[in-house]
């Protein structure tokens, strides 16, 4: 009985480890992919360069931004991305810090939701599958 209850709960141990190192992502390859923002808020007056545009295309050490929108053809919708020449450079400060283009922006990943936010702005992005 007692063997059983010891590989019992060796199984489980075993099986909770392999649950959470599935689902832990590290942030570093997580933020890499098409992110669009869908809502944002910046304080009155400043102007931060990321506010500009609602598409980011994450590369390792680089961000390509552009304008995402949804134009009719044909009777159908088609997904666009515009303005798609613009690029930053970025590294991580820590775990809840990038700095993107010389600014420090603190950042929430979780699932398929990014977060960037500083004094001046904060903007919510959902990644794609582009």
């Amino acid at each position: 009985m007692k063997n059983i209850r010891t590989l019992l709960l060796t199984v489980i141990v075993v099986v909770v480890s392999i649950v959470l190192t599935g689902c832990s992502t590290d942030h570093k390859s997580q933020i890499l992919g098409n992110w669009i923002s869908d809502q944002a808020s910046q304080r009155a007056g400043s102007d931060e360069p990321l506010s500009h545009f609602n598409y980011l295309e994450v590369k390792e050490g680089q961000i390509t931004l552009g304008n995402y929108v949804n134009e009719m053809k044909d009777d159908s919708t088609v997904k666009l991305v515009k303005d798609s020449n613009a690029t930053m450079t970025y590294e991580w400060k820590s775990d809840n810090e990038i700095v993107i283009n010389n600014s420090i922006y603190e950042i929430e990943l979780e699932h398929d939701e990014m977060i960037l936010r500083n004094e001046n702005v904060e903007i919510h992005y959902n990644k794609t599958k582009q």
